[in-house]
């Protein structure tokens, strides 16, 4: 069942912004995460990625918003699954970024994260309807018309480059490409 994030950014009042000392709410401020959180987090549009969930009265979804910054934290850091989900628990910047107040309420596990590719992957497959895709367009749009870049001579590229590396982690992608690497290298040497 979907349902889309209640949440507001207003702070639990147990949240452990509120015993830092001056100075790291300081850094804080001056760091990504507020940036990331008003000009690309409150901006992801939950409800284009509805159709992924059924209609049917069930356990609600964990908030699309969440995931989807978490894969963009994870591509513009480099992270694996298993580092971005240690980053969700444990790097502050990324809980202000996500506008994370309450852990009671937010967990995460590699499985939602799988899950929710595999979603992703399913439904573009299904409808040739890449979401995450659109996201990332109408997130540049947005940056863009912020920033006041002139794009005319900019490359705009995407998060993923193609559907099939979407299935892959890691392993299999450096795989891949050198099994292919070895092919061409093999019809070359024949040559």
């Amino acid at each position: 069942m979907f349902k889309e994030n209640p949440n507001s950014g207003q702070m639990n009042i147990m949240n452990p912004y509120n015993s830092y000392p001056q100075y790291i709410k300081d850094a804080l401020h001056k760091s990504w995460a507020p940036y990331f959180r008003q000009y690309l987090f409150h901006k992801i549009d939950e409800q284009r990625f509805s159709v992924l969930y059924s209609n049917k009265a069930s356990r609600p979804n964990t908030p699309v918003n969440i995931l989807v910054g978490l894969f963009f934290l994870k591509e513009l850091c480099g992270w694996t699954d298993e580092e971005m989900i240690s980053a969700f628990y444990f790097d502050y910047r990324v809980q202000y970024a996500l506008a994370i107040t309450d852990f009671d309420k937010e967990r995460l596990c590699i499985n939602t994260i799988t899950n929710f590719r595999n979603r992703l992957c399913n439904y573009e497959e299904k409808n040739t309807v890449d979401l995450l895709q659109q996201q990332v367009d109408a997130l540049t749009e947005e940056l863009i018309r912020v920033s006041e870049m002139d794009n005319s001579l900019a490359r705009q590229d995407s998060l993923m480059v193609s559907a099939n590396c979407k299935k892959m982690n890691r392993l299999e992608l450096v795989y891949t490409v050198n099994v292919n690497m070895i092919k061409v290298l093999l019809q070359a040497d024949k040559i």
